[in-house]
């Protein structure tokens, strides 16, 4: 339903004059309802109520590729860490073994030839090292990127803004976050 309202006032000056006062004023009302519409309103209407649905269901999409995006960074770093960790303890029992080995070969018990090979491992461990060092990196840069969008628009008063620059707050931070 609609409703208008149109007023007017206004002087008018006649000579002979026909009225008794130069004054005018009109008032006009007018009310409109549409009795049918051919389902045009209802139509209208669905139409706006699956368009908001669709609206909010690409909104969820967005948002769970965001937060797979985030979840997947943060496993590569940690995996890249694990890695990191794994590669610096196999290169720390490579360097005992190496110690022994040289204590033997000094002592006549092995050959030149075993220490040879132990060095050619040690020198491959390294760059394994050098390796897992870069790659945990990469995986820490790409990761944060992320983290840090999830940590710096996080919902007021959930803690984000503590454990925004704190590697180890924001690991224990995701782990309570359920990442």
């Amino acid at each position: 339903p609609s409703l208008d309202v149109a007023a007017t006032h206004g002087y008018q000056g006649q000579r002979p004059s026909t009225s008794p006062t130069p004054f005018q004023s009109q008032l006009d009302l007018t009310a409109t309802e549409h009795l049918y519409d051919n389902g045009s309103s209802l139509t209208n209407y669905r139409i706006a109520k699956l368009k908001l649905q669709r609206s909010q269901i690409e909104f969820e999409i967005a948002r769970d590729k965001q937060l797979l995006a985030v979840a997947n960074g943060f496993y590569d770093w940690s995996a890249a860490l694990q890695q990191k960790e794994i590669v610096q303890n196999n290169r720390d029992l490579l360097k005992r073994q190496y110690q022994v080995l040289d204590s033997q070969y000094r002592q006549g018990i092995k050959t030149k030839k075993d220490v040879l090979r132990i060095e050619t491992e040690m020198r491959r461990i390294e760059l394994d090292v050098l390796t897992a060092a870069n790659d945990a990196d990469n995986a820490y840069r790409h990761h944060r990127v992320g983290h840090e969008q999830i940590t710096e628009d996080w919902v007021p008063g959930e803690g984000g803004d503590e454990v925004a620059d704190d590697d180890e707050a924001r690991r224990d931070h995701d782990v309570d976050f359920g990442m």
